[in-house]
């Protein structure tokens, strides 16, 4: 996915970050780092594939804002752009007095996947576990992912412990939506995920991060008249990893 910054207003210590996300295939990224421009057919499956684009906004706090152009996004694409999203602003989460290593801090978050179950609330505990050395990637022209040809940097090693939370009543978990449509919504939900993220202490970018999750949603969705119900039993693992990629170096003549 590449990411182009189009503005950047400061406000206090931190900044307010307008940008703009496009996925590319990696033949394209290649053409468009030896060229300068999108080596893409018209109306190929590739083009129409990276024709769509997502603008947002970043809060100093870590929330997003004017996001548009992500209903358009295939749904692995919303997926995957909502998972990198998360990491990309995670420093907004961060102690605003900066943080040392060995120190830990809390936070908490809504959930924001839609869900029959509501009020579901992330409750973290990060920690600066250590400093460790760390490099961007690169795509060689066949394709492959490699190390990049250049000094490593040195990279925070952020360690990050998230339980789901469920604030709702099991008895009646039926969120606004649902309420709309004559449904009620009972049950429980819960979830642990572990996530490992490397933020270059030079430009403050995430490296690199791992995420494996486990979740678990046990709810009953019925009319409110009792007359049809459906039972949903649903248990959940995932590994992620988000990694930054170099530009290539350009062909030789």
């Amino acid at each position: 996915m590449r990411v182009d910054i189009l503005d950047v207003h400061p406000q206090g210590q931190r900044a307010a970050i307008h940008a703009r996300s496009r996925f590319q295939s990696v033949a394209s990224a290649m053409a468009q780092n030896n060229t300068g421009a999108q080596q893409t057919s018209p109306g190929s499956a590739t083009q129409n594939f990276e024709a769509k684009s997502v603008e947002f906004t970043i809060l100093p706090d870590g929330r997003v804002e004017a996001v548009t152009g992500l209903a358009d996004l295939f749904p692995d694409q919303r997926q995957v752009w909502q998972v990198w999203l998360q990491q990309f602003a995670i420093a907004g989460l961060f102690p605003r007095d900066g943080v040392r290593p060995g120190q830990s801090w809390k936070s908490s978050e809504p959930e924001q996947a839609p869900s029959p179950i509501v009020k579901l609330e992330w409750e973290k505990q990060a920690t600066y576990v250590r400093d460790e050395p760390c490099a961007a990637i690169q795509f060689s022209e066949t394709g492959i992912v490699t190390p990049k040809n250049s000094p490593t940097e040195s990279c925070a090693v952020v360690l990050t412990n998230a339980v789901l939370k469920q604030k709702s009543s099991p008895k009646d978990t039926t969120p606004g939506d649902f309420r709309l449509h004559n449904l009620r919504t009972t049950g429980n939900a819960t979830g642990r995920n572990e996530t490992i993220s490397y933020i270059s202490l030079q430009s403050g970018l995430i490296v690199r991060v791992t995420e494996d999750a486990q979740q678990f949603m046990d709810v009953l969705v019925a009319k409110t008249d009792a007359s049809n119900q459906i039972h949903y039993n649903v248990q959940a693992t995932g590994h992620t990893e988000v990694l930054l990629v170099a530009d290539a170096p350009a062909s030789k003549p």
